[in-house]
């Protein structure tokens, strides 16, 4: 069974003639589940990586280091080079990117889940640029309490990563919940 915001962002990327991929952290996939979701989405999903640690987000998404290491891979910065990343590794023309705590952590200070969630588009004049757009999601948008369990949280912001996406390239298209 597809989501609304899945069905949306696939008719959006076919009538379009758009390519995606994906960068995940917090989410472990679940975005690349939304957007595989639709039979047909072969057309239009390159791919995905689920970069969990530091290491994988340098090496692979061109994350930065010094900036990744000051704030444990979680701020708007390291979500934005998440989505450069993964749109050049892919050669897309859409990239989405998750990066965040699924849960409080108390030894980085976090007493709530929180993510931030990048979206990038292609500019068609110069593939080589994107417009970028980025939202902070935090534990009163994304679930009702900080004991919500992990997976909840992390489906949450996988959601709201897709319908994002569709509200980026078509506004209006999706109210955000």
């Amino acid at each position: 069974m597809t989501t609304e915001a899945a069905d949306a962002l696939h008719k959006i990327l076919l009538d379009r003639k758009l390519t995606i991929a994906c960068a995940e952290s917090l989410t472990v996939g679940g975005v690349a589940t939304h957007l595989g979701e639709n039979s047909g989405s072969s057309a239009y999903f390159q791919g995905g990586v689920v970069a969990y640690n530091i290491d994988h987000k340098v090496n692979i998404l061109q994350v930065d280091r010094e900036n990744a290491e000051a704030c444990n891979c979680v701020s708007r910065r390291t979500a934005i080079e998440m989505v450069y990343g993964v749109m050049k590794l892919f050669d897309a023309d859409v990239g989405i990117a998750t990066t965040g705590y699924a849960e409080p952590d108390p030894d980085n200070g976090i007493d709530k889940p929180h993510a931030w969630i990048a979206v990038g588009i292609r500019n068609p004049e110069d593939r080589d640029k994107a417009d970028i757009h980025h939202i902070s999601a935090t534990a009163e948008s994304q679930c009702s309490s900080p004991e919500d369990r992990r997976i909840d949280v992390q489906e949450s912001v996988a959601y709201s990563a897709i319908e994002f996406c569709v509200n980026c390239l078509a506004p209006g298209t999706l109210e955000m919940g």
